[in-house]
C-alpha cells in the first residue's frame, strides 16, 4: 500500500518505529521505468490523484534514493509482467521461476519489487 500513501516517508518511519529491534519489514512496491515514473509523478502533480490511485511512482533509481537512509537488505523483483488480467501466467511455476530469476538480477525490469528493510 506504500505507493498509495501521500506521506510515504513518515509512514515508513512509523512502521519501523513499531517494529521490534532487529525486525524485518517487507514492502511490495510497483516499479516503473525511469521516464514513465517521471511522467506519472508530473501527471499526479498537475491533475491530482485518482480515487484509490497511487501517490508515489518509483523507478528502481528513485526507490533506492528514497531508501538510502535505511538498512535495506535486499531489493528483489518478482514480476516481469503482471499477467493476471490477460493470461493466468502467474499460476505457472516456470513463469514464477523466470520472473524471480530476472528480478534478482535486474529488479528495475520487473513490474514489482520486494524490499527488505531491517530495523
Amino acid at each position: 500500500i506504500w505507493e498509495h500513501l501521500s506521506d510515504s516517508h513518515g509512514t515508513l518511519n512509523e512502521w519501523l518505529r513499531v517494529l521490534k529491534p532487529d525486525g524485518l519489514l517487507l514492502l511490495g512496491v510497483p516499479m516503473h521505468l525511469s521516464g514513465v515514473a517521471l511522467l506519472a509523478r508530473l501527471r499526479h502533480r498537475l491533475f491530482g490523484r485518482k480515487p484509490r490511485g497511487h501517490c508515489q511512482f518509483f523507478s528502481i533509481r528513485s526507490l533506492r534514493r528514497r531508501l538510502r537512509d535505511y538498512r535495506v537488505e535486499h531489493i528483489r523483483g518478482f514480476r516481469v509482467i503482471s499477467a493476471r488480467r490477460w493470461l493466468p501466467l502467474e499460476d505457472h511455476h516456470w513463469f514464477y521461476r523466470l520472473s524471480t530469476a530476472i528480478g534478482r538480477r535486474w529488479p528495475g525490469w520487473t513490474a514489482e519489487v520486494n524490499v527488505e528493510i531491517r530495523k
